[in-house]
C-alpha cells in the first residue's frame, strides 16, 4: 500500500469547565466531548524522503511547517525510526478556529493513517503520546467518539457512543485563537467542579432539564465577541433547540435537537442568516 485516504472528524464539547490554572500556565480542564460527522478528507502517499503538507486553503498553506499534520508526521517519523517521507493533501472543510478540533483531529488522522500505511501497529498509548506532542486535544480523536475529558487534556474517560441527537453548528465571521482565549481567563473566577459526568448520564437518559442546566461553557463569558455569541445562540434557541452553546474556546456555536426533522427545518430557516452553517449529527 502507497496510498491511504482517511476522514477527520470534528468535535463539539457539549460542556466545557476551565476549573484552575496550573503553575506551568496550562489549564485544568472538564469536558464532555463528542464526534459529530463533519470531516475534512485527507490524502497520505509514501515518499523517500521529505514531508510535505498541503490544504484547499492559501492561509493554512502560508505556514504549513506548523500545521499540525506537519508536526503529527515528523513525530511518528522521530518515533517509529522510519527514513522515510510523506505527501499529505487536506481538504479543510472543518471550520479554522472555531472549537471544532480540526486541527487536531488532522494530527490524529495522520497518525492512524501512517500507522496502517507503514505497518508499525502502533499501540493507543503510543498514539495518544505522539498526539500530546503536538496538542492537548488531540489524543481525544483516537477514541470511538463520546468521552469525558479532563486535566489538559490528557485523561481521557471513554462512554459509550451517545446517539439520536443533532446539531446544527454555525461559525461566525471571527475565529478565535485558543492561546488567546486562556489568556482572558482569570483564575480566580474559576469554579473548581467538574459536571461533565452528569451531562452525560442526562444525555443517556435523555434528561433535557439536566442537559439544559449543565450545558456550560466557560469561555462564552470570556471572549471579546460576547454579545454576537448571545445572538447567535438566541436565533437558534429560537428555531426550536433544547439548547445551544459556543464549542472549544469558539468560535462556533452548535445548537442541539433530538429531532432530525426539527433540526433540518430550522437548519433551512437560520441558512438565510449564515452563510457557514452545517448540520451533522452525533458519531
Amino acid at each position: 500500500m502507497n496510498t491511504i485516504e482517511i476522514k477527520s472528524y470534528a468535535k463539539i464539547n457539549l460542556c466545557l469547565k476551565v476549573l484552575k490554572r496550573l503553575p506551568n500556565n496550562y489549564h485544568e480542564i472538564s469536558s464532555l466531548m463528542q464526534k459529530i460527522n463533519l470531516y475534512d478528507e485527507i490524502l497520505i502517499e509514501k515518499n523517500e524522503n521529505s514531508i510535505n503538507v498541503k490544504t484547499n486553503l492559501d492561509e493554512l498553506n502560508a505556514e504549513i511547517k506548523e500545521n499540525t499534520a506537519y508536526l503529527a508526521c515528523q513525530y511518528f517519523f522521530n518515533h517509529t525510526k522510519i527514513k522515510s517521507g510523506a505527501d499529505i493533501y487536506i481538504k479543510k472543510t472543518i471550520p479554522h478556529q472555531a472549537g471544532l478540533g480540526g486541527s487536531s483531529s488532522n494530527a490524529a488522522a495522520v497518525i492512524d493513517a501512517l500507522d496502517v500505511l507503514y505497518e508499525t501497529n502502533l499501540t493507543y498509548d503510543e498514539k495518544c503520546m505522539l498526539g500530546l506532542k503536538v496538542g492537548c486535544d488531540v489524543p481525544f480523536f483516537f477514541t470511538r467518539g463520546t468521552a469525558v475529558v479532563k486535566g489538559v487534556g490528557d485523561t481521557i474517560i471513554l462512554k459509550n457512543q451517545l446517539q439520536g441527537y443533532y446539531v446544527i453548528i454555525i461559525k461566525p465571521e471571527f475565529g478565535v485563537c485558543t492561546k488567546d482565549a486562556y489568556a482572558c481567563i482569570n483564575p480566580l473566577k474559576l469554579e473548581n467542579k467538574c459536571d461533565s459526568e452528569i451531562l452525560y448520564s442526562a444525555y443517556c437518559e435523555h434528561n433535557i432539564e439536566k442537559i439544559k442546566q449543565f450545558t456550560i461553557n466557560t469561555f462564552e463569558d470570556v471572549i471579546e465577541q460576547k454579545t454576537q455569541i448571545i445572538n447567535i445562540k438566541k436565533d437558534i434557541l429560537d428555531c426550536g433547540a433544547i439548547t445551544a452553546l459556543m464549542t472549544g474556546s469558539g468560535s462556533a456555536v452548535f445548537g442541539l435537537f433530538e429531532n432530525d426533522e426539527k433540526c433540518t427545518q430550522s437548519f433551512n430557516k437560520l441558512k438565510n442568516s449564515y452563510s457557514n452553517i452545517f448540520m451533522c449529527n452525533f458519531i
